[in-house]
Formats: C-alpha cells, sequence, structure tokens
C-alpha cells in the first residue's frame, strides 16, 4: 500500500521514455501520442490531488453509513455470506460451455486434427474445462463467515480464520478502475492487508454494515477511500 504513491510517476515517465524514443526515431505521430497518454495521466493525477486537498478536513462522504444489517442479527450469532445463486449458476454455465472450445478448433481447422495432433487437442479441452470447472467449484465452495471474535474465509480447499483482536484497521475502498467497485479490506497492526473482500458476494452491503458494527464492538478502527485516494478522517 505504501508503494502505491510510485505507480503514477513511474508510469509517467515510462511514456515520456517512449515519447522520447519515438521521437528520435522518426516516429513523429507515436511521439504525440504517447505525449497525449501523458497529459491525460497528469491530468488525472492533478484532479485527484484537487480531490484530496478539497477533501482534507472531514473527508469523502463515506457510502456504508446508510449500509444496515438484518435486523436479526445480534452479537453472538454467526452471519455467513457467499455468491448468489444466480451467480454460481451462470458460472456453471459458462464451465459447461468451455466444453465446446475444443470440438469448435476441430470443426473450424483445416486440414482437421489427427493422431498424435487430435489427441493434442483432446487434452487441450480437457485442461481448459478442467479450469473452469475448478473456478466454479472454488465460488461454489467460497463464504465469509461472520463470528462474534473472527472472520473465517471458506475456500475450496482450505479455510482461514482472522481474529478481530489481529485487525490494525478495516477499511472500504472504492475502485476507480475496473474489477469490483468496492473492495472491504482488513488490514493487522503493521497496516499489511490480511485478506479482502469484494462486493461478488451476495448482500455485500449488509456485510460491511456487520463488519463495521463487529469492528466497533472489539475497538477496531473503521475508514473509508474514495476513488481519488482520499480517506475519511483518523477514528477517534
Amino acid at each position: 500500500m505504501r508503494d502505491e504513491k510510485w505507480i503514477v510517476p513511474a508510469c509517467l515517465l515510462t511514456f515520456f521514455a517512449c515519447a522520447v524514443a519515438a521521437w528520435f526515431d522518426d516516429q513523429h505521430g507515436a511521439a504525440y501520442l504517447f505525449l497525449c497518454i501523458v497529459g491525460v495521466c497528469l491530468f488525472l493525477a492533478g484532479y485527484g490531488r484537487y480531490r484530496q486537498i478539497s477533501n482534507a478536513d472531514s473527508g469523502p462522504l463515506d457510502p456504508s453509513h446508510v449500509w444496515q444489517t438484518t435486523s436479526s442479527t445480534h452479537s453472538g450469532e454467526v452471519e455467513t455470506f457467499r455468491y448468489s445463486p444466480g451467480t454460481i449458476t451462470f458460472i456453471q454455465v459458462i464451465a459447461w460451455l468451455s466444453t465446446l472450445v475444443a470440438p469448435i478448433i476441430y470443426l473450424i481447422s483445416s486440414p482437421r486434427p489427427v493422431g498424435v495432433d487430435l489427441i493434442w487437442l483432446g487434452l487441450f479441452g480437457a485442461a481448459f474445462f478442467a479450469c473452469f470447472y475448478l473456478g466454479f467449484l472454488a465460488c461454489k465452495a467460497y463464504s465469509v463467515d461472520i463470528q462474534a471474535d473472527a472472520i473465517v474465509i471458506h475456500g475450496l480447499i482450505k479455510s482461514r480464520a482472522y481474529n478481530f483482536s489481529s485487525f490494525g484497521k478495516v477499511a472500504l475502498l472504492e475502485s476507480g478502475g475496473r474489477g469490483a467497485k468496492y473492495v472491504l479490506a482488513m488490514y493487522d497492526k503493521a497496516d499489511r492487508v490480511l485478506c479482502q473482500v469484494d462486493t461478488g458476494i451476495d448482500n455485500f452491503e449488509q456485510f460491511v454494515a456487520l463488519m463495521k458494527k463487529r469492528s466497533f464492538e472489539k475497538g477496531v478502527p473503521y475508514r473509508y477511500r474514495n476513488m481519488w485516494g482520499s480517506w475519511t478522517s483518523n477514528p477517534k
């Protein structure tokens, strides 16, 4: 997390170096393109910095302040969160559709594979399907249990438990690009990420609200970071 501040300068230097190299190679069009990319990156970095400064006192508005837990959730109860049945079904359909890859390759090939080539195509199709099916099994097995003193993340092979006493903070992170819109990250005392859960799980808002409730009960601070890198003020 502490090395993220070097990402933008590194990208700017890389694109600028590409522009210089393209210019000396008489690729002026490519040089102008790289310079435009540098300009866009500078604008976004400047705007992000402006957003950070403008929110320096109170911090950005945390969307989770209106998210609620289920009314039946009590301190001693275990709440389980997993992927929705619709998501699991969709992934299962994709996994079974992957079995068509090898037959399609066979039908569109000219000449069609025979002998050893056909065996390799069959092995490729089996491996391709196995990867997708393992992904389906992993999503089906994945779940997160929020207990009174810990959270337990169940995977396909093993489960991992994290005690609230080991948390340095819990943070809701907003993504500004591809991937999940929000990620709830749990940090240790040294500000390293122990685990994180994104919006892929069903009832993510209830999950965040319950994690905040458990964290407050255990004295673990909570913060929110928006897509521009601005954090809510330090918890008291």
